[in-house]
């Protein structure tokens, strides 16, 4: 027969794996849908607006790829449908680097690494801006001259004492043919790549 003291003993015993039990038990009600939802927000690239700007970017220059597309000349069918392509590749790129697919998420240690070294970024703006340049060869003269002052005003921003700067706000501001004109704005367009954030 066992003492009082003993059975107090045993019930304060039973008591504290009772309450370690529970408390287990309510740990891992807890855990298991935080753990859920933070596996949820770390797919998803909210709170990165440069992903917006490049999504955003990208869906405008494929409704100007098809306005162009539309436009009838035969005569330049093989041309549009080399830049249709490399439009369109750069494009997916872009927004691959943006957004990636569903089935292609990175672990939480690729997207730290991701961020620490901006990898996504940098090929998302490269794309967004390689498509652009590619999209020059069929735009329109009136068009490359309404783009003129947005390449010049680009080109501000570049050191003043760069020669490639110089030879472009020369150039683009000169009385060219249709298509040095073209390819002067293509070739300043190539070096001026925009600074990407993160923010």
């Amino acid at each position: 027969m066992s003492s009082p003291g003993t059975e107090r003993s045993g019930g304060r015993g039973a008591s504290r794996a009772m309450v370690v039990t529970v408390g287990l038990a309510g740990l891992v009600a807890v855990a298991g849908p935080v753990l859920w939802l933070l596996n949820r927000l770390l797919q998803r690239p909210w709170g990165a607006p440069w992903r917006v700007r490049i999504l955003a970017a990208a869906d405008a220059l494929h409704h100007e790829l098809e306005a162009l597309l539309a436009e009838d000349e035969p005569e330049q069918q093989a041309l549009r449908e080399s830049v249709a392509e490399a439009v369109e590749h750069h494009l997916h790129v872009a927004r691959l680097a943006a957004w990636p697919e569903e089935a292609k998420r990175l672990t939480v240690g690729a997207q730290f690494l991701d961020w620490w070294t901006g990898a996504p970024c940098e090929t998302a703006y490269v794309n967004v801006h390689e498509a652009e340049i590619a999209l020059a060869q069929i735009l329109p003269d009136d068009q490359i001259r309404a783009r003129i002052p947005e390449a010049l005003a680009r080109l501000q921003t570049m050191d003043g004492t760069d020669p490639r700067r110089r030879t472009a706000e020369t150039q683009l501001t000169s009385d060219l043919t249709e298509r040095r004109r073209r390819a002067e704005f293509q070739s300043a367009t190539r070096w001026m790549v925009p600074a990407p954030t993160r923010r």
